[in-house]
């Protein structure tokens, strides 16, 4: 899988949150797709996820165009404009950590934990009481399929 974003703006867009020392991560809150792309990456782009079957358990962690929402998880979050500041708590995590997410150097140098997926960090993250995090409101083009 390939992930990269669509504005030159977007490095910029990504980090300008960490000025508030509160923030640990942040990440994108659209998938974006471009109208050559597989049929599959422009669907699940637009879903929000890669795998339908989330949008039933409404854990996801992208903007989706059914719902209107980026989770459906109990979220609590504001509106800061350029992106959506929230704050997790470890009982109920979106599917976050993936596909352009960033978080501070000194928190993934003194992780200790299991990894078995990005979730995990975010977890013992949260676990531990750094749980805030922005969803910028950006996208990332991921290439889930190129074959067809």
């Amino acid at each position: 899988m390939i992930t990269f974003s669509l504005k030159k703006d977007w490095f910029k867009k990504m980090v300008k949150p960490f000025e508030d020392d509160e923030i640990i991560g942040s990440e994108p809150l659209y998938y974006t797709y471009r109208k050559t792309d597989p049929i599959t990456t422009r669907y699940f782009a637009l879903l929000g996820m890669n795998d339908p079957l989330c949008l039933f358990i409404g854990n996801y962690d992208r903007y989706c165009y059914i719902t209107g929402k980026w989770t459906e998880m109990q979220v609590k979050q504001q509106d800061k404009g350029e992106y959506l500041q929230i704050e997790l708590n470890e009982k109920q995590i979106p599917t976050m950590g993936a596909n352009g997410f960033m978080i501070k150097r000194k928190l993934i140098k003194n992780f200790k934990g299991d990894y078995l997926f990005d979730i995990d960090l975010v977890y013992n993250l949260v676990k531990n009481g750094e749980n805030k995090f922005v969803k910028v409101k950006t996208g990332i083009l991921h290439l889930f399929s190129t074959h067809f």
